[in-house]
């Protein structure tokens, strides 16, 4: 019984360890992948304006 107990108990942190890793890899991607749509975003509209203010100096 403490046998299946201390195998058990070992697994845990290590099993816990590894939800965390990928949990944390995810949300580490998931941010990347935020903040690279949101640089292409404004990069997009950055253009737009200068487009529009180029275009109005032409007028």
């Amino acid at each position: 019984m403490f046998c299946q107990y201390k195998t058990q108990h070992d697994a845990g942190p290590e099993l816990k360890n590894i939800i965390f890793n990928y949990q944390w890899r995810v949300v580490f991607t998931f941010i990347i992948n935020i903040n690279l749509h949101i640089g292409i975003f404004f990069n997009g509209l950055n253009n737009f304006t200068k487009q529009i203010k180029r275009d109005g100096c032409h007028d």
